[in-house]
């Protein structure tokens, strides 16, 4: 008789994130997916800091690049934007319990917030989010700055570098830098 009460408070757990994580989906338009070891080993060599100032991770998701990113680059703030509840939670406490200082978690929308002060955007969104992202970059940052994204590209923007990974998707990373207020 007991167990029927902790199954339903447990049902309706599940049921509520899996319906908070879809109104994330249709919010932000899309799912929050976690970067490949592969990917999050790619990105770490693409990130190389050029100027001073923040990393910025937009779309942290569940937390798999930003803790590699704080270990990689303990004298930088990482900035760690994740609009989703369920991944923010999970992301909040995954920052909590690696013990990094260096990391800041924030719920909200990026589009909203300057970037100006960033060395380094970290990203891995879609093709529309990326077309939006391109514009605001190309306004906001500095030149110096890197933007690296995973799979997808900044439209009209030429990337530095580009590596193809073996692995099933052949998934694509980019390294782009600001060059005289206009992408390179």
């Amino acid at each position: 008789m007991d167990a029927l009460p902790l199954q339903i408070l447990l049902g309706a757990s599940a049921l509520a994130a899996m319906v908070s994580i879809l109104v994330g989906v249709v919010r932000t338009g899309i799912s929050p997916m976690p970067s490949s070891g592969r990917a999050i080993q790619q990105v770490l060599q693409f990130v190389r800091p050029t100027r001073a100032g923040p990393i910025y991770e937009l779309g942290a998701a569940w937390g798999s690049l930003v803790i590699p990113l704080a270990s990689e680059f303990p004298d930088r703030r990482i900035i760690a934007y994740e609009l989703s509840t369920i991944p923010w939670l999970f992301l909040s406490l995954r920052v909590r319990l690696s013990g990094r200082k260096n990391i800041e978690v924030i719920r909200r929308d990026f589009y909203r917030d300057d970037m100006s002060k960033a060395s380094v955007v970290v990203c891995y969104l879609y093709p529309r989010g990326m077309e939006r992202l391109a514009t605001k970059l190309q306004s906001e940052l500095c030149p110096g700055t890197a933007v690296v994204s995973n799979t997808f590209a900044l439209p009209g923007w030429a990337p530095e570098q580009t590596a193809q990974l073996t692995d099933l998707y052949r998934t694509k990373i980019y390294r782009f830098i600001v060059t005289d207020g206009s992408a390179n």
